[in-house]
């Protein structure tokens, strides 16, 4: 029995899926679901002047609450945090996705998809 291309896509695709899956791994699902909100809201208040800084009412809660649970940090330092964990996870995430995609072209290519080898 040849393994076909589709086969081929459907290894790609787990080791993908587990691949970002270990990526994420080190945090709490509901956690890294927040990411967007927190990147965006830190993202337009970095951006802000001191005049004219932005509502920001996830992450102002957030550090509100991390605050009164002993976390003593200024806000500042806070949205620095956010702004390199959101850049660090999307940069890795890219160069993940990327590799995807080419393997994925190149087995739709090949005309021995066996040939075609990754590592996440």
């Amino acid at each position: 029995m040849s393994i076909t291309k589709e086969d081929m896509l459907a290894v790609l695709n787990a080791q993908f899926d587990e691949a970002m899956y270990q990526l994420r791994a080190a945090w709490p699902r509901y956690e890294s679901d927040s990411w967007p909100t927190q990147a965006e809201e830190a993202k337009q208040w970095a951006a802000a002047t001191a005049e004219d800084k932005p509502l920001t009412p996830f992450i102002s809660k957030l550090y509100g609450e991390r605050t009164a649970q002993g976390i003593v940090e200024t806000f500042e330092v806070f949205v620095g945090k956010i702004l390199t964990r959101a850049t660090s996870y999307n940069d890795r995430s890219a160069s993940m996705i990327a590799l995807r995609q080419a393997k994925e072209k190149e087995i739709m290519q090949s005309t021995d998809p066996t040939t075609v080898t990754w590592s996440f």
